[in-house]
């Protein structure tokens, strides 16, 4: 069982890779939102409990009422924040949880429940008029003053639609002096604003170094100067910092700039920008709801077509031929249905199916008489994500790209091969370095001689580019505590075979696998049918249709499968299945 220690550290690292995808795709904004949320979670679990998926997931009521009621808000000096800050807070943190969901990071979705009760309520921003915004131009304050700095600041945000962290990250080659549109990155998202007399005075008064202040002692000072000029109390505490984008906005609105223009300025979304265009100056609203109305029995059968559904990624660490990662979908149907609280699998090969089972079971026991693939298990669950890369950076460095070069690829392999193989070492630096081998060889050929580890150059950078932080880590969390044994599959299945277990068996395939001739030949193969059909638990087998497995109640699955090639499908007429016998 993971402790919830290992549990808590886990969330922390699925977090920072929620961070990292927020900073990278939504914007700094809404990254600083979860650096906030995080550290309140983080004095939530001094005072009672370690943050893990579970514990959040189930129990976010009780975060909740700790943001309200007990949180020592450093602002106010009191215990507690406003309902506003904690529906925020819950938001964040409910998305995070849904992402988190969706990239197989946990199962729950207890939040769900309690994240629609916990929502801000809907305010409606003030702004200020173009004429009002004219008048803060022009009102009289003491030059180079915190509220001289305050104004002008207030005044870019409404006459560039910017908002303050996208003036904390500007930068003076974001602006040359012969140009009439400044441009600025949002995530993935450029926007390009175009110059009028205000932006222009400011650019120049500050020699195009804008000015920065804290959101607090903004709010603070724009207040006081709006209540200087008259205006009354009520209207001078509405505006915030906020209110200088929805300025820009309405500003623009007014002066008939189009939606689909308007989408270029600001960061906002077309679908978000609706709301700011009455009916008469865009159709966008009438075009959406006739949208939302349209049903199928309202096209003609010639417009219905039907989209396949995507397959859910999978966790792995290598590609690997004879993987079964096309078809976890099946698999995990059929093993669901299993009672077995017992989980074996005496030809572990790539792990694909370890990593990703939906079932699970108290005890697993994993397998492979390849001692080499072992270490590579054994070096992930020892070596960090971040030590891989390093060590990839490291291989890199010392033997060129092997992953996009023959010479390099075959400097690595010698390597390997020469200082472990023959050695019979096996270090966490050993099956890291064969685990980035396994990665980069042809068809993902995993073939071993005396001589060592001899797959051919396949110009593939499995490593480098797809294998993910949130992918290795998941696979390092399913192999944590875990003992894989290097066994006889036939030691294996005698041992630890029982009505309370399931065994997962992923055979090399006889009829096919021309490289496996040597070591599973046609007698073998004969014994390896008649110690499977001895098999008291459950059994789930995969291998090419044979008809050797005739037992009763056995349903048998076709898959398809891109190995071997059409021709010798037809030729042989093989296809792949999946036999099990599930009591």
């Amino acid at each position: 069982m993971i402790s919830a220690t290992e549990e808590s550290a886990f969330f922390d690292g699925c977090w920072d890779e929620y961070y990292n995808y927020c900073e990278r795709k939504k914007g700094k904004a809404t990254a600083v939102k979860v650096i906030s949320t995080k550290k309140l979670l983080d004095a939530f679990a001094k005072l009672n409990y370690p943050i893990t998926f579970q514990s959040i997931d189930t129990n976010g009521y009780d975060f909740y009422s700790y943001l309200i009621k007990a949180y020592p808000n450093p602002r106010t000096g009191k215990n507690g924040v406003s309902a506003s800050t904690a529906a925020r807070t819950m938001g964040t943190l409910s998305t995070m949880l849904t992402y988190s969901y969706r990239q197989g990071w946990h199962k729950n979705s207890c939040h769900k429940q309690w994240c629609e009760f916990m929502e801000a309520p809907a305010t409606n921003i003030a702004y200020l008029s173009e004429r009002q915004l004219y008048e803060l131009w022009q009102y009289p304050l003491p030059t180079n003053s915190s509220l001289d700095i305050t104004r002008d600041i207030m005044l870019w945000y409404s006459s560039t639609g910017m908002s303050v962290e996208h003036v904390n990250s500007w930068h003076p080659s974001n602006y040359h002096a012969d140009e009439e549109i400044i441009e600025y990155i949002i995530g993935d998202k450029t926007c390009y604003v175009p110059l009028n007399p205000i932006s222009r005075s400011i650019l120049t008064k500050y020699k195009h170094v804008l000015p920065q202040r804290h959101i607090v002692q903004l709010n603070r000072e724009i207040k006081q100067i709006l209540l200087d000029m008259g205006y009354a109390k009520k209207f001078a505490q509405s505006i915030t910092c906020s209110s200088g984008k929805e300025s820009f906005i309405m500003w623009m609105v007014s002066k008939d700039v189009t939606i689909s223009d308007m989408s270029l300025m600001v960061s906002n979304s077309i679908q978000s920008l609706v709301k700011y265009y009455p009916p008469s100056k865009t159709k966008l609203k009438e075009a959406i709801s006739r949208i939302k109305f349209y049903s199928l029995h309202q096209l003609p059968p010639s417009k219905v077509v039907t989209v396949k559904a995507l397959r859910k990624p999978v966790n792995k660490i290598m590609n690997y031929a004879g993987s079964k990662a096309a078809y976890m979908k099946e698999i995990n149907q059929i093993i669901n249905n299993s009672q077995a609280n017992i989980y074996c699998e005496s030809f572990l090969g790539s792990g694909v199916v370890f990593f990703n089972l939906q079932k699970e079971f108290d005890t697993y026991i994993l397998n492979d008489n390849n001692p080499h693939i072992v270490s590579v298990f054994e070096s992930v669950k020892a070596k960090s994500y971040k030590q891989v890369k390093h060590l990839h950076d490291d291989a890199k460095f010392r033997f060129g790209d092997f992953e996009t070069d023959k010479t390099a690829y075959m400097r690595l392999r010698r390597f390997y091969n020469e200082s472990y193989f023959k050695n019979d070492l096996h270090t966490e630096e050993s099956g890291i370095y064969l685990l980035f081998l396994i990665n980069s060889c042809i068809n993902s050929f995993v073939r071993f001689t005396k001589n060592g580890f001899c797959a051919s150059f396949g110009e593939r950078d499995f490593t480098g580019r797809t294998l993910s932080a949130k992918q290795y880590n998941a696979c390092r969390m399913r192999l944590h505590n875990q003992t894989i044994l290097c066994k006889d599959y036939k030691e294996v299945l005698k041992e630890y075979d029982g009505k309370d277990v399931l065994h997962f068996i992923d055979a090399p395939y006889h009829h096919r696998d021309f490289h496996y001739m040597s070591t599973f030949d046609k007698n073998e193969f004969a014994e390896f049918i008649k110690n499977i059909k001895k098999l008291k638990g459950d059994v789930v087998c995969t291998d090419t249709a044979h008809g050797k497995l005739a037992w009763q109640n056995i349903r048998l699955r076709n898959i398809k499968n891109s190995s071997p090639s059409v021709s010798d499908r037809q030729s042989n007429n093989l296809s792949e299945v999946i036999y099990f016998k599930i009591k």
